[in-house]
């Protein structure tokens, strides 16, 4: 019997949830070293938790869900969860992301995306049963930037 979708979005949302050390840095958000033209890691010792959110805020902005992997929403996590450290008011953006994780499940699902991950979600009919939830974000983010909805 193979995993139910389901259980794959639980185990990622728990993922999501973890309070691990951070691995994030101005090099996982390509914004940060074009747009301001100099490689911010020699001009800073310590990377600030403020750029880095809004780095993550922005890049969701810049991308729709056939743009997101589930490392690129990991990277969003630890820059929210740094912001979250220092008692920065960023509720609002780790829900939001778990919408976002939600939706892409669906989204992988539906763009009949295989990778080993995804195969091993076969149920007995070998049909996917996908959460209701991931249904209902997936539409919401249907075509629009993953940004939507953020700051309401």
């Amino acid at each position: 019997m193979g995993y139910l979708l389901g259980e794959c979005v639980e185990s990622f949302m728990e993922q999501l949830k973890a309070k691990v050390k951070s691995e994030v840095d101005y090099s996982d958000f390509q914004i940060l070293e074009e747009d301001l033209r100099k490689d911010l890691r020699m001009a800073v010792h310590k990377v600030p938790t403020y750029l880095l959110f809004c780095a993550a805020i922005k890049e969701m902005d810049d991308l729709k869900l056939d743009l997101v992997n589930e490392t690129k929403l990991l990277l969003w996590r630890d820059a929210i969860n740094n912001a979250l450290n220092l008692r920065f008011n960023a509720d609002f953006a780790i829900k939001h992301l778990f919408k976002i994780a939600r939706a892409y499940f669906d989204f992988k699902v539906m763009e009949g995306k295989s990778d080993e991950e995804m195969l091993k979600l076969n149920n007995v009919d070998g049909n996917m049963e996908v959460p209701e939830d991931c249904l209902r974000e997936a539409e919401y983010f249907s075509g629009k930037p993953l940004s939507i909805g953020l700051l309401l």
